[in-house]
């Protein structure tokens, strides 16, 4: 298969007050067109296996927000970003009826990067970087490891996904400071998650998560970095089906072990303000009541 795509934008910003001149004032910025083509070649190897390779180029231009940003500055010089992509996927099964898998591999090049680039007042602005690689394996894993009748536990499925991320700036110059060969903040290098739905006699059923993520670098220089985490989470319900009516109740804990973990990082943060602290152990409950009036 393969698809072009044509990229064309222009930003017309009139601006009625301006609150540094007090003067009304109109601002374009129009984008070079850009050609965008992708080619993907899919391929079945028997009846357990299927490959597909794919090539490519895109275009982002900037947003809105940063093109204006928070305080009110016109950023007319920022670029977009062009990247070209290439991916392997394998999907299959090995184990029929009980084992399937999902790996992807990609190598990605972004040649304008933006960035965001706080000033000494804590506004966050944005700058294209320059060049950046991102190397990345994923791999997803579903299992279905019981299916009965009877007993206590009816069924039992799990899922485990693995990231592997290696992103960095390939040529980044910033304030006479030499980025290059850093690490891209705002990635975990390993994450893990896990998935278990179990079904059991009466209606019940209990879901597990667990969430695994490597220290995040948080700044361009690459000095500081978030902890290593684990997140794990429980929900377990009930559900009736009858003639007419249905009930469903559920109750779960969200961040079991008390995990301490930073919800959202703010990359570059002016005063080393980079963490968003999540909640501790939290909980929830719920009843859905469903009535069939027909």
């Amino acid at each position: 298969s393969a698809g072009l795509s044509m990229n064309s934008l222009k930003y017309d910003i009139n601006r009625l007050i301006d609150a540094f001149t007090n003067t009304p004032q109109q601002f374009e910025k129009k984008f070079e067109t850009v050609w965008s083509p992708r080619i993907a070649i899919s391929k079945n190897i028997g009846s357990d296996l299927s490959a597909h390779l794919s090539l490519s180029r895109g275009f982002s231009p900037p947003t809105t927000t940063e093109v204006r940003t928070n305080e009110g500055t016109i950023s007319l010089g920022l670029e977009p970003e062009r990247g070209t992509n290439y991916e392997l996927n394998l999907r299959g099964t090995l184990i029929p009826g009980r084992l399937s898998f999902d790996l992807a591999a990609f190598h990605f090049k972004l040649n304008e990067t933006i960035v965001s680039n706080p000033n000494f007042q804590g506004v966050v602005l944005f700058q294209n970087a320059g060049e950046t690689v991102q190397n990345g394996l994923e791999l997803q894993l579903k299992m279905d490891l019981l299916s009965r009748e009877s007993g206590f536990l009816r069924s039992l499925t799990s899922g485990v996904s693995y990231t592997y991320h290696d992103f960095e700036f390939k040529n980044y110059v910033k304030r006479e400071n030499d980025f290059s060969g850093n690490a891209l903040p705002g990635t975990a290098p390993h994450t893990l998650n896990w998935r278990a739905d179990l079904l059991l006699a009466g209606g019940f059923t209990l879901n597990l998560t667990y969430h695994y993520a490597d220290p995040i670098p948080l700044n361009d220089a690459n000095t500081f970095s978030s902890d290593a985490y684990h997140l794990v989470n429980a929900r377990l319900g009930y559900e009736y089906s009858g003639n007419k009516t249905g009930i469903e109740l559920f109750f779960g804990i969200d961040n079991l072990t008390n995990a301490k973990y930073s919800l959202g990082n703010d990359l570059n943060a002016f005063g080393r303000r980079y963490f968003q602290p999540a909640p501790e152990s939290n909980y929830y409950f719920g009843l859905n009541l469903k009535f069939d009036y027909k």
